[in-house]
């Protein structure tokens, strides 16, 4: 999990290590889980490539962030994003 400030916008930098290649999103918790099209998301994060993605938490919450590449979030890769203040 990651905590983050009500408000504040935050960029994540991602990158794959392995030969997987990987997707990440951060936004409301719900469109996360859903993996609902048109969130905030970065795609094909493959072998030592970085890409970043920028979200301002302007909202109530909760957050998220996740992987959806097949079998990535069954697998664990999700987590939550608490918001503080």
């Amino acid at each position: 999990s990651l905590t983050v400030a009500r408000g504040e916008t935050a960029t994540f930098v991602v990158t794959a290590m392995g030969p997987a290649v990987h997707e990440f999103m951060a936004c409301p918790a719900d469109a996360v889980a859903a993996d609902t099209s048109g969130t905030p998301e970065i795609a094909d994060i493959s072998m030592t490539l970085s890409k970043s993605l920028t979200y301002t938490f302007d909202g109530s919450g909760p957050y998220a962030f996740a992987c959806h590449a097949e079998g990535h979030y069954e697998a664990g890769m999700h987590g939550t994003i608490n918001l503080v203040g």
